[in-house]
């Protein structure tokens, strides 16, 4: 997958709006049309009346979650009710929009653009938000509210397993179920710590897109926060800066020797410090907990790197397109059986994902796969246990 990192100050205006096949009724939002996703709960299921906030009914954390086998589930789970979505306030729809379960897979895609448009597809939310004329000052208000999250926030288990040479994702899993029933507190301040830095690289991707508009004051009250914030983030390692990717300096060939144009890849981009590993990892970890992680959270290679280019470390190629391979039938024939080590190719509308069959089904939909999400982590699942728009369709290649 393509990737265009967000740097501080720097984010490119949204892509064109994409539609998945959820069904056949749409909503508009922001004169895009989404397709509209029935909500698995009922209004009264989604206020707390203990603090008064209203708050989602099933999260990573409910015993609901992990019986999830598929992203649709999860996308179904959190969809808000289209009664409460009217009624509910502006202030409380922007709490529900930053607590969103899925927030972290902008992090997933071709770039955090499209996955901000992924999750305007996916969330019916953030498309009522964009559509409420009072939402850019509720968002500017909330994000000036949210503080900046310390490296010291990452338990030492958890930053130790993560730097181990040999990561076990069941050593990994064990750490955060101990921490969450021996130290209730230290857990919840690490998942609010990670919560908060994407609240606030999803707040500032969205109020630097052409899907809302800022009054001159409002803008103004958001530049002076972001400074501020700069600041004390120059202070910590979990908002090291990324620079732009690099230019190639490695030629990529298929198997046949066929040349990928170096237009189509990076190398070298910088990587994450340790503690931005730690978080990203944990947070998949919570987020998709019926997938094993194999390798940590990294900025330097991705899925379609993985897959056709280099499954060994270290490997340090981000690729942004794979057609090149999977177009060179010299080197590759389309199969419909899988079998071990085939390469699997999504055909999602924004740049696909790719993988490898770690174990195969009968079909490509009952196997078990290898894939890097995005920044995120090398993930070992089921085919459609993925984010969403990998599951576009499916396509099997074998080399020849």
């Amino acid at each position: 997958m393509k990737k265009v990192i967000l740097t501080v100050g720097v984010i490119f205006a949204l892509l064109t709006s994409v539609v998945f096949s959820y069904g056949a009724d749409s909503v508009t939002s922001g004169g895009s049309e989404f397709p509209k996703i029935e909500a698995m709960t009922q209004s009264e299921d989604w206020f707390d009346p203990s603090n008064g906030k209203y708050m989602f009914p099933i999260t990573p954390d409910s015993p609901e979650w992990k019986n999830f086998q598929t992203h649709n589930e999860m996308v179904e789970a959190c969809t808000i009710p289209e009664d409460l979505l009217k009624s509910i306030s502006t202030k409380d729809l922007i709490q529900l929009v930053l607590d969103y379960p899925l927030l972290n897979e902008f992090r997933c895609f071709n770039s955090y653009e499209e996955g901000l448009e992924v999750l305007k597809t996916n969330f019916n939310g953030l498309q009522e938000l964009l559509r409420r004329k009072d939402g850019a000052t509720g968002l500017v208000n909330a994000y000036c509210s949210i503080p900046v999250t310390k490296a010291s926030t990452i338990p030492q288990e958890v930053a130790n397993e993560v730097n181990a040479a040999e990561f076990s994702d069941k050593k990994f899993t064990s750490i955060l179920n101990q921490l969450k029933e021996t130290n209730r507190a230290e857990y919840n301040s690490f998942y609010k710590g990670i919560a908060d830095v994407n609240k606030t690289q999803f707040i500032e991707l969205l109020l630097s897109s052409e899907a809302i508009s800022l009054s001159s004051s409002e803008l103004k009250t958001y530049e002076n926060n972001f400074n501020l914030k700069e600041k004390l983030r120059s202070k910590t390692s979990l908002y090291k800066n990324s620079a732009n990717q690099t230019r190639a300096t490695i030629t990529l060939k298929t198997p046949s020797g066929k040349v990928v144009p170096t237009s189509l890849y990076a190398v070298d981009n910088p990587e994450f410090s340790s503690a931005q590993i730690a978080q990203i990892t944990a947070d998949y970890k919570r987020t998709y907990p019926n997938a094993t992680v194999l390798r940590n959270a990294s900025n330097v290679y991705n899925c379609h790197s993985y897959a056709w280019y280099k499954q060994s470390l270290p490997n340090r190629v981000w690729l942004n397109d794979c057609g090149t391979y999977r177009f060179d039938t010299n080197s590759y024939k389309v199969v419909t059986v899988p079998k071990g080590g085939d390469k699997i190719f999504y055909a999602a509308s924004l740049g696909g994902h790719s993988g490898i069959v770690a174990t195969a089904g009968s079909t490509a939909a009952t196997s078990t796969i290898k894939s890097k999400w995005g920044q995120g982590p090398l993930m070992q699942h089921k085919t459609l246990y993925v984010p969403s728009n990998y599951t576009a369709g499916t396509t099997l290649f074998r080399l020849r």
